[in-house]
């Protein structure tokens, strides 16, 4: 080949190269066009959206391979198709995507739209995370928390919620906070747990400042109900249904502010319009129909109520109906269907905080104790039922009304934030007395003592 020959060749490779340039430069700033055009209509016309951005993700659009990814996943534009969604993320992570990355280690992890994979879905997620995608480092924290597809790992959990929170992550805030609070994995630290719901309060979460209200309305170290108060009043401004449940639970039984049944039911009423998978207020409304306390007794609305909430899973609304069935109210009384959602109730992890038996009020104080169904105090209350105020011109009468009223104060007390102080001071102003009166054998000052106490607990909870 001659010289002439060679520099002619060079030229056209060169225009060759510089054309393919040029179409290149063109396809990225027509597949750009097409994306912007996509964000644009999306709210107007999801189909064309869709195409638009499909379009533009064939012309090598990274973020537009992702958007469609992401509209396959929810079949917006299009029809669902998780197989597709995930294809379309994956060629989003491969070209550097650091979002779609956690999506596509979420699919390994699931098995939705690929087959299962929790190497390849542990690899993606730390990719994604060392990218600076806060959300991938909580996906991380909760699998090895959970140990889902990995092996339990509390430590390496620790480090994902923390590497998590680093960057602002409010939801992981309040899991790191749950951790600390629960002992799960680390020594329980309310202090701990504290900060961590008050840093996700602070990024302006919504349910934040509801832990931090439920810590201090039940937990009796750090208890403060005016802080309580306030915390689930800021949750409610910002929305949460969850805070104004809090708030009709602090009306309800009146801690902080004046007892009002109408308020407490007002507040539930409007957390469930909200959201109305709030189990809280479900059976909170459901106790307030079924003992008509601020709104007309109801059993058939409070069995709906606890239906609902035994539906969304809820081991107590399950009880609740247990209940409902075996006495009888607002449904016809059935001991089978009531022994079958009692079980249900316990295959959900709830046991009940009273267990039924004659001495209810005892029993539940006892429990409060942890003293067993057979200690000192039950076997001796029981022995002066049964051997003594029997026997006495007025004991059958005065042990009806007990079974007929003293269930119904139990379930009122422990719907309290502060029941544990209440059976406290049960036990010191009548429990232990009676006992002693009993032991001294001078039974009709118990009598006289017990029958105060009932009066008392009577007018306080069922007038």
């Amino acid at each position: 080949m001659n010289l002439e020959a060679m520099r002619q060749l060079t030229q056209n490779m060169q225009q060759t190269n510089d054309s393919k340039i040029v179409d290149e430069t063109d396809a990225e700033e027509e597949a750009e066009k097409l994306f912007n055009l996509a964000v644009a209509c999306e709210d107007e016309d999801p189909q064309k959206a869709f195409e638009l951005f499909k379009k533009a993700a064939e012309l090598g659009n990274v973020e537009a391979m992702f958007a469609t990814g992401i509209r396959y996943y929810r079949g917006e534009g299009t029809e669902q198709d998780t197989t597709q969604s995930f294809a379309w993320c994956k060629k989003a992570a491969e070209n550097g995507q650091v979002n779609a990355m956690n999506w596509v280690g979420e699919f390994y992890r699931d098995g939705e739209g690929v087959v299962q994979n929790i190497q390849n879905a542990v690899e993606w997620l730390k990719k994604s995370s060392d990218g600076g995608n806060n959300w991938a480092s909580l996906n991380l924290a909760r699998m090895y928390r959970d140990g889902t597809g990995v092996k339990q790992n509390f430590r390496e959990a620790l480090h994902w919620f923390e590497q998590s929170s680093r960057n602002d992550n409010a939801i992981a805030f309040i899991e790191l906070g749950d951790m600390f609070r629960d002992g799960v994995g680390v020594e329980e630290n309310l202090s701990q747990a504290v900060d961590c719901y008050i840093a996700a309060a602070n990024l302006g979460d919504s349910f934040a400042p509801v832990r931090l209200g439920d810590l201090y309305l039940y937990n009796e170290e750090v208890r403060d109900h005016a802080e309580a108060f306030r915390m689930y009043k800021i949750a409610a401004d910002r929305g949460d249904s969850y805070g104004f449940s809090g708030l009709g639970t602090m009306y309800y039984s009146g801690c902080h502010v004046s007892q009002s049944y109408s308020k407490a039911v007002e507040l539930h009423e409007k957390a469930l319009e909200l959201d109305g998978r709030n189990c809280r207020a479900l059976k909170e409304l459901a106790f307030c129909y079924k003992y008509g306390d601020g709104v007309r007794e109801n059993y058939s609305k409070a069995y709906e109520l606890y239906r609902r909430a035994a539906e969304l899973g809820d081991g107590e609304a399950m009880y609740r109906l247990s209940q409902m069935h075996e006495f009888g109210e607002g449904v016809e009384q059935d001991l089978n269907v009531a022994e079958e959602l009692a079980n249900r109730a316990r295959a959900m992890g709830y046991t009940p905080q009273v267990d039924k038996g004659p001495c209810f009020i005892t029993t539940a104080v006892c429990e409060n104790f942890g003293k067993p169904d057979d200690c000192h105090e039950l076997t001796t209350f029981r022995n002066f039922r049964d051997m003594w105020l029997a026997a006495q011109p007025d004991g059958k009468s005065l042990i009806a009304e007990y079974y007929a009223v003293a269930p119904k104060i139990v379930d009122k007390i422990n719907r309290l934030p502060n029941a544990a102080q209440v059976y406290k001071n049960l036990l010191r102003e009548y429990l232990a007395p009676c006992l002693a009166f009993i032991e001294s054998g001078d039974n009709l000052s118990c009598k006289r003592l017990y029958v105060e106490m009932v009066t008392s607990l009577k007018k306080k909870f069922l007038s």
